[in-house]
């Protein structure tokens, strides 16, 4: 089947929709916020903790989403983020729960945290682009069936409303495989030309010519015999009354239209919607007084990106560093592969189609104390589609040679133990070196200390593992006491010092920054360019039209601004505010 078979049409007057959201985005962002806090579900109902939900929608691609999405619709697309890293591997909690007393009729989650599965995001991450998207589509392709499918459920943004889940739990629902009339709808999409708008119910049509069954088998299969020939006997409509309902019989000429019709409805305003591949177009329902609504979502419109990824043709991120020490990430889905890598050693400034990003001396310098080994300059030289400017290039050689900086860790503990627990081997950051070795001269042997994220989570890891956890929380300034008997080396104190201590002698070192403000953005672009020609290390803030330099670089900036010169009668005055 082909597109071409399908009519465009025009949106005038009909209430246009696309995802404000980057479903890729918001799904690393969410990563990104559970893997560097204690993150506890609730007890009762498993969900996200209010406090955590108001921090996440903060957080979320679309900034405004506010004003365009109500709470419910906000957090309806936070909860699909949740589910969806836990279908991926990339987190897990208790699912099934425990059932608190002989009058549970529901089970509980006390002390239920999200872990998170470094190995299996790593190995996500370390996909091409086009792997990491079918492995995201094929979580979302395949997961929703029976009760939970497009007949019967809301989607995450979505306005149509669903037929009664009543019974669905047998009849013809039980053996339908909505994965592969999914992907098959997904097939004749990618046949759309980009940007034009299509009838829906033109694509109704071309199905109920060409493949009319799809999604319900032309002979079903039904777990009792007596529902045999009942194909549609899973689905009835309402007046707005859900006492009197009228099943959909299969002898209706417009039965397709009123079962498979409403079902592709639905699938446009759901996964497709969700991804970012299709925008939709509401009408008013031609189905009067009947419901669920019909022909309610008049049109739909491709992205060129779907279209790209379908036929994979989908290009790898195309990654350029430039003189001003930016960034440049061009990817036509979201890069979290490249800008993971990018994250440690710059800092982001846009998140588009092109994310722009600025190397931080103080990241560079940071990722360096944590690796040593870490080849900078190798690793964006590898990434950039182009050779590394020279300046760049020199100033990286500079910044690792003082990379020696003070790390602070909040929301981290330390864990002083020798138990092979591979279960608590998560939690770990990294080993610290200290407690062992001869050096140490006691009565009892100290135990290896290790920094490890989320101590309260692995407190309880070690609980259930049937050891005997100590777990102390010390104020600043001091040291907590500890119980008779415990061995750890905080328990040492610190020896007297019998004698003041002579004062140290320190100096400071001082850096001159010069800073040039240009008239106007067009001579703001010219002098930089200038400055690069000279070969003068800058500073470039395009929002305040300012070049900065470093005063020890004040004859290459002179030779930039000779270089301006020779096209401008230059001057440069010195600013009295």
């Amino acid at each position: 089947m082909s597109a071409h078979e399908l009519k465009t049409t025009e949106v005038q007057g009909l209430r246009v929709f696309s995802n404000p959201f980057d479903l890729r985005r918001d799904l690393h962002t969410f990563i990104d916020y559970v893997r560097s806090r204690e993150v506890k579900r609730s007890h009762r109902s498993n969900s996200l903790q209010k406090a955590d939900v108001q921090r996440l929608l903060k957080v979320l691609s679309d900034a405004q989403a506010a004003s365009r999405l109500d709470q419910e619709a906000r957090e309806s697309w936070l909860m699909a983020l949740d589910e969806a890293a836990l279908r991926l591997g990339f987190v897990s909690y208790d699912t099934e729960g425990i059932y608190a007393g002989y009058n549970s009729s529901e089970p509980s989650f006390p002390d239920n945290y999200v872990q998170f599965n470094a190995d299996t995001y790593s190995r996500f991450l370390n996909q091409p682009l086009l792997a990491q998207e079918e492995a995201l589509l094929t979580s979302f392709i395949g997961y929703r069936k029976n009760g939970d499918n497009e007949f019967f459920s809301d989607t995450e943004l979505g306005e149509l409303d669903h037929f009664s889940s009543y019974g669905c739990a047998t009849g013809v629902v039980p053996g339908l495989d909505f994965a592969k009339a999914r992907r098959h709808l997904l097939d004749i999409l990618a046949t759309c030309t980009p940007g034009l708008w299509y009838e829906t119910a033109s694509l109704v049509q071309l199905l109920k010519h060409t493949s009319p069954y799809f999604l319900i088998p032309k002979e079903p299969k039904f777990q009792y015999a007596h529902e045999k020939g009942s194909r549609y006997g899973n689905f009835s409509e309402h007046d707005g009354n859900w006492g009197r309902t009228t099943a959909v019989s299969q002898a209706d000429p417009d039965a397709f239209e009123r079962v498979e019709g409403r079902f592709v409805e639905r699938f446009l305003e759901g996964m497709p919607l969700s991804f970012g591949y299709v925008a939709v177009a509401y009408g008013e329902s031609t189905l009067k007084g009947r419901f669920p609504t019909l022909n309610q979502l008049r049109a739909f419109r491709v992205s060129e990106t779907f279209v790209r990824f379908w036929r994979k043709s989908l290009a790898e991120p195309k990654v350029t560093v430039q003189p001003d020490f930016s960034v440049h990430v061009d990817s036509g889905l979201y890069p979290a592969s490249v800008l993971n890598l990018l994250a440690d050693l710059a800092d982001f400034v846009a998140t588009d189609r092109v994310s722009v990003l600025r190397l931080s001396k103080k990241k560079v310098a940071a990722k360096l104390v944590q690796d040593q080994s870490l080849d900078v300059i190798g690793l964006l030289a590898g990434l950039s589609s182009s050779p590394l400017p020279q300046n760049v290039r020199a100033e990286l050689e500079e910044w690792i040679g003082h990379s020696e900086i003070f790390t602070l860790y909040e929301g981290y503990g330390l864990w002083e133990g020798d138990a092979d627990l591979p279960a608590a081997q998560p939690f770990v950051v990294r080993e610290l070196g200290i407690g062992t070795g001869e050096s140490m001269t006691r009565k009892h042997s100290v135990n290896p200390v290790r920094l490890v994220r989320s101590p309260h989570a692995l407190f309880a890891c070690l609980e259930q593992a049937e050891f005997a956890p100590l777990l102390a929380k010390h104020p600043r300034g001091s040291l907590a006491a500890l119980p008779h008997g415990a061995v750890t080396l905080f328990n040492i104190r610190a020896p007297r010092v019998a004698a003041k201590k002579q004062k140290e002698a320190i100096t400071f070192a001082r850096k001159t920054t010069v800073t040039l403000v240009a008239p106007t953005a067009a001579l703001l672009e010219e002098c930089r360019k200038a400055m690069i020609q000279a070969g003068c290390p800058i500073e470039v803030e395009p929002a305040c039209k300012t070049i900065s330099y470093q005063a020890h670089h004040t004859k290459l900036a002179e030779a930039g601004l000779k270089l301006l010169g020779t096209i401008y009668d230059l001057k440069v005055e010195d600013a009295t505010i």
